[in-house]
């Protein structure tokens, strides 16, 4: 599980709101001061606010007194699985990448096979992989509802522990 500290913005009677911090590996590096890249997330890291389910098994497990109900202010840490983290690159950069340039393949080597320019098929080819995987995300979703509920909660954060009042 990868876990990150937040702060709890706004309550929802099914969401709790929680603002966090992107940061990269920098912070416990010794040449942070003098690396462009820590310099870079000083000036651009942003709070990100997201939503994470009040579900039982979070809360129960979140709570060493379960009697102290959540306010805004509290701090929490919340965790994500790896392997959710991993499939979620994989839907979002692989299979576009590989639809990409298989279409772009198949493109050039049709408009090869009929002497036409293949710079352009394989434009065309490209396009027309990206748009087949757009497709084919759009309509699963749309003739799979439960199964895509299923999978958007499988990629949500989990409350696994408070951390006390800011005061």
């Amino acid at each position: 599980m990868i876990t990150q500290q937040g702060r709890i913005v706004a309550l929802d009677p099914d969401v709790i709101w929680v603002e966090s911090i992107r940061h990269t590996a920098c912070g416990g590096c010794e040449a942070n001061k003098g690396c462009g890249t820590g310099l870079i997330e000083q000036w651009f890291a942003r709070p990100v606010v997201m939503p994470i389910p009040r579900s039982a098994s979070s809360l129960k497990s979140a709570y060493e007194a379960p009697d102290v109900p959540l306010r805004i202010g509290d701090r929490v840490e919340f965790a994500l699985p790896e392997s959710a983290i991993l499939r979620g690159a994989l839907l979002t950069y692989l299979i576009p990448a590989l639809l990409l340039v298989a279409g772009g393949l198949g493109g050039s080597l049709w408009a090869g096979a009929y002497d036409l320019n293949a710079d352009l098929g394989g434009l065309l080819g490209a396009l027309f992989g990206l748009g087949a995987f757009a497709l084919v995300r759009r309509l699963h979703h749309r003739l799979f509802p439960a199964r895509a509920q299923a999978d958007r909660m499988r990629y949500q954060p989990t409350l696994v522990k408070y951390l006390g009042r800011i005061l």
